[in-house]
């Protein structure tokens, strides 16, 4: 196996199903919007998520739109026998859907849960963060990870609005080191929020420093 050595020997069940119990022809037939006058309740069968979903506004329209409904689609047909995640990209998406006590930050996205995480087992609760798997997200950073050294070289990010993913990249070491520091690893905290420091300053991002605590 040719995939990172944290994920190496290790039992990976093949899912039985597809990720969709859809057809083509009734995925085409998702509406781009679904109007939702009040909120409405989600359970996954075998699971303790039992969520509200709130209507969603885009202008003068409340309710889902088609990107909503297929997340739901997904996560009642597949999960949890395939694996869920919520890229980071998406900003506070898992929460606005009601999906965010179920998640737990691993390195680049937000896995979802069963169940509401507990601490331990590598698992932390992160003061502004939520549930943070700090052994997984630091043998990803130091293993797998290639753009964080990359981005400390370089001499100057130019583009601010173009700043998303180092943004990303920066705010993960930061709560990385926030984690390794909780959990009585201060060399290492320090180690890893010197290379925060090191790339706020090659992309223009050190406001951002100040966003998450030493």
């Amino acid at each position: 196996m040719r995939g990172p050595a944290i994920y190496r020997g290790k039992q990976w069940k093949k899912p039985a199903g597809p990720p969709l119990t859809l057809t083509m022809d009734q995925a085409d037939a998702v509406p781009p919007a679904i109007q939702l006058s009040a909120p409405q309740i989600f359970r996954k069968e075998g699971t303790d998520i039992a969520l509200t979903i709130q209507p969603r506004q885009f202008g003068d329209f409340s309710g889902l739109d088609r990107s909503d409904l297929f997340v739901l689609y997904l996560i009642r047909d597949g999960f949890p026998e395939r694996p869920f995640f919520f890229g980071r990209t998406t900003g506070g998406y898992p929460d606005d859907m009601g999906f965010g006590p179920y998640t737990v930050t691993t390195g680049l996205a937000r896995k979802l849960m069963p169940r509401v995480p507990a601490p331990g087992n590598g698992i932390v609760a992160i003061q502004g963060e939520g549930w943070f798997d700090v052994e997984t997200t630091r043998a990803l950073w130091e293993s797998v990870f290639k753009a964080p050294a990359s981005l400390a070289r370089r001499e100057l990010w130019v583009d601010r609005p173009s700043a998303g993913i180092p943004f990303l990249y920066l705010r993960t070491s930061l709560v990385l080191s926030a984690a390794l520091a909780q959990t009585g690893r201060p060399e290492e905290a320090a180690r890893v929020r010197a290379q925060a420091e090191r790339i706020a300053r090659a992309t223009q991002l050190e406001d951002v420093l100040a966003s998450v605590s030493r």
